[in-house]
């Protein structure tokens, strides 16, 4: 009722008298003069109650608006750069550290952590500081072995830039993490933008057939659709974790009930699955499909261990889709099959190129090369023909592991790799015991998608989808504390935005 009888400026208008009561709607008038006169409701007794002085219901404070907006925001603010080409250059690089900057300086504003949220975050934090501290000693030209730090300068300054804006989108989605129901919107509306950007390569894509290029983006490399981010690789692990993404989103949505919101998202979410399906298979890129048919197992098996009834056969019949979908898409992908009967090459090519990468770090195992170095340090390190002819397009390490032992040495590795542990922990118990809700088991499998591709490819060498893949870390985490009883956000009370 009182729902029914606001006004256009969201007041209601309660007064009381005595042992009585009055409730009413404000009259036509909203002068001063005319604010205590009422015009009765329908079906209520008037007899015996008098007017009274009104009490107004403050409007939603700027503070309460925009935890509202937060959701959009952070999705929108972290799927951006996916259509930039992926923010892959030095001017990409410092517009990163720009969204991150300002997405956490939004959250903090808004949440107002309290110290315990940073306290419970310091195992991870403390860590990742210190692995930034370590690295900027190199990039500031201080070393303690005999190779030149940093290796390349002019790369370096842009290179840290990156790094703090993706430390701060991990911040940013443990902070989102903590609230169910905005972490839940934030993960839908990122399934959204990816979809959409997705789809928009895929309209070039098939509009621009003689060059399946222009001016800004790439859109075709060799035959292989590369999409808006411009890398075939990237974007194949980045479609291929979103399938999985899309299809929990949708399960949650089919379990919760029968409303036709929540039937309209599901229905969204195949249709974002599809089109992830059709730019992963355009991609023709054999490791993200063969890990993506990989985790999707794994997370039917973990989806289905704890579920039951109406839960399970939801997951299985989604799941079971997609598999289907999968093995009609690599009989029918010629380009797939061709690549596929010439990886005992790509493989020669690989192991070539670790070797040589594992041998540049144990020539600097303590500091590395210095943020940014590899292009020059690869130009620098052919030393001899083969390498030379094999080697010289290479512009990443195509291993996340010997990409920051080179720029940092081992132990900017090892801290790194202790604060990924620490979330690990935070984390699997409650996907393993099915506590954490199926979208976020979606969530874990696309973090792992793009993991595991960064350790046979650049998934983790490209500006955005670094951001990206932060960000969903940090959701992961934040709702893991949340459901570990941890709670460090200021508590709101009403009136106080």
């Amino acid at each position: 009722m009182l729902e029914g009888d606001k006004n256009v400026l969201g007041c209601v208008y309660i007064g009381f008298e005595g042992f009585g009561w009055l409730y009413g709607k404000p009259a036509a008038s909203k002068t001063d003069a005319n604010i205590h006169s009422y015009t009765p409701v329908s079906g209520v007794p008037t007899s015996g109650i008098a007017t009274a002085p009104s009490v107004r219901l403050q409007r939603p404070s700027f503070s309460h608006v925009l935890r509202g907006a937060l959701p959009f925001l952070c999705a929108l603010t972290v799927t951006v750069g996916l259509a930039f080409n992926g923010l892959n250059s030095a001017t990409g690089q410092a517009v990163v550290a720009i969204l991150g900057g300002g997405m956490l300086l939004t959250l903090l504003l808004a949440e107002r952590p309290e110290e315990q949220f940073w306290r419970e975050r310091k195992p991870v934090l403390v860590p990742a500081v210190l692995a930034f501290a370590w690295v900027c000693i190199g990039a500031l030209g201080v070393t303690v072995s005999d190779t030149p730090m940093p290796l390349a300068p002019d790369f370096a300054a842009t290179s840290l830039l990156s790094w703090l804006g993706s430390f701060a989108a991990l911040v940013c989605g443990s902070i989102l993490g903590m609230k169910r129901v905005r972490s839940r919107k934030a993960l839908e509306l990122v399934t959204f933008f990816i979809g959409m950007s997705l789809l928009a390569g895929l309209i070039l894509h098939f509009l621009d057939q003689p060059s399946r290029s222009s001016a800004f983006w790439a859109i075709s490399r060799q035959g292989r659709f590369a999409g808006l981010i411009g890398n075939v690789n990237v974007t194949a692990a980045v479609a291929c974790g979103t399938i999985i993404l899309a299809l929990m989103m949708s399960a949650n949505r089919l379990q919760q009930g029968n409303r036709s919101k929540d039937m309209a998202v599901a229905l969204a979410g195949f249709a974002i699955a599809g089109i992830a399906l059709v730019a992963a298979f355009l991609t023709a890129a054999r490791f993200p499909i063969v890990a993506v048919m990989a985790l999707g197992v794994l997370t039917l098996f973990l989806t289905t261990r704890t579920a039951r009834g109406r839960g399970r056969k939801t997951y299985r019949f989604g799941l079971v889709f997609a598999a289907l979908a999968c093995a009609i898409g690599l009989t029918s992908s010629e380009l797939l099959l061709t690549r596929f009967e010439a990886i005992g090459t790509e493989v020669a090519v690989r192991s070539l190129m670790w070797q040589h990468y594992v041998s540049l770090v144990l020539e600097a195992p303590i500091q590395g090369y210095g943020p940014g170095s590899f292009p020059a340090l690869n130009a620098a390190s052919l030393d001899n023909p083969v390498l030379g002819k094999t080697l010289w397009y290479v512009n990443s390490a195509h291993n996340i592991v010997l990409q920051l032992a080179l720029e940092g040495g081992l132990p900017y590795l090892a801290l790194m790799f202790l604060a990924g542990l620490r979330i690990a922990r935070d984390v699997l118990p409650l996907i393993w015991s099915g506590r954490m809700s199926i979208v976020f088991v979606g969530v874990f499998a696309m973090s792992m998608q793009i993991l595991v591709c960064a350790l046979v490819d650049i998934a983790l060498d490209v500006p955005a989808s670094i951001f990206l893949a932060m960000f969903l870390t940090g959701l992961l985490w934040g709702r893991g504390l949340r459901l570990h009883g941890r709670s460090a956000l200021r508590p709101r009370m009403p009136g106080n935005g």
